[in-house]
């Protein structure tokens, strides 16, 4: 499968990760619960603030679109100082994630950088998954020969993980879906009274100024 992503952004490491965000204009200062809808991010619980969990669709023209993951990740006590630890719920085949438990080693972790944000963390994982994989750093050195060797074999396990294994709850995504809903309605719902204050200000304004002409006009 052909990847339509960017070959300067094989390398995963934070200043690739931030041209990429200049290039599709993310922004660095999101809210960590806000939907990234282009990343495929659709909901971030927090059970603390140091341990996430992340729901994210496998990013389209990749190996894992259609997928539905579900990760962690746990920041240190002096995160950005320190890396997150992040691990794949799911299954997934890949040569950068552990078989036995999930475990993340992308090259933005790995050459971490302090000054590295959380929405930077989350792109990292995004287009470690959209991008080509490293044959010279893998878990398993069977998928490494597998994957120099044997492309398509890789690249059809990998498909087939990601249907068998790649899947969430449906009450999940509806219940998050329903929630952005709710949200945009809130949203709108504050928007609308919001015009409607400022159209009865105005209707108080012109009403005053309509007054101040109707004296002048009695008194002269």
């Amino acid at each position: 499968m052909n990847s339509n992503y960017p070959k300067v952004f094989m390398e995963w490491n934070v200043e690739n990760i931030r041209n990429y965000m200049r290039e599709k204009n993310i922004q660095n200062n999101l809210e960590p619960n806000n939907s990234m809808d282009s990343l495929g991010i659709y909901k971030i619980d927090k059970t603390d603030n140091r341990h996430w969990i992340i729901y994210m669709e496998g990013p389209k023209d990749s190996l894992y679109k259609n997928g539905h993951f579900q990760l962690t990740m746990d920041f240190p006590n002096d995160y950005p100082n320190s890396k997150p630890e992040i691990r794949f719920v799911n299954k997934i085949y890949h040569l950068q994630v552990s078989p036995s438990n999930g475990h993340v080693c992308a090259g933005f972790l790995i050459n971490w950088k302090p000054g590295t944000t959380i929405s930077e963390c989350l792109v990292g994982i995004y287009l470690f998954m959209a991008l080509e994989q490293n044959p010279g750093s893998p878990y398993s050195g069977e998928q490494a020969r597998e994957y120099e060797k044997n492309r398509q074999e890789f690249n059809r396990k990998a498909m087939e993980w990601t249907k068998k294994y790649a899947q969430i709850s449906k009450d999940i995504l509806y219940e998050n879906k329903f929630d952005n809903l709710e949200q945009k309605y809130k949203n709108l719902e504050f928007n609308v009274t919001k015009l409607q204050n400022e159209i009865n200000e105005l209707k108080s304004i012109i009403s005053e100024k309509d007054s101040k002409i109707d004296f002048y006009k009695d008194k002269y």
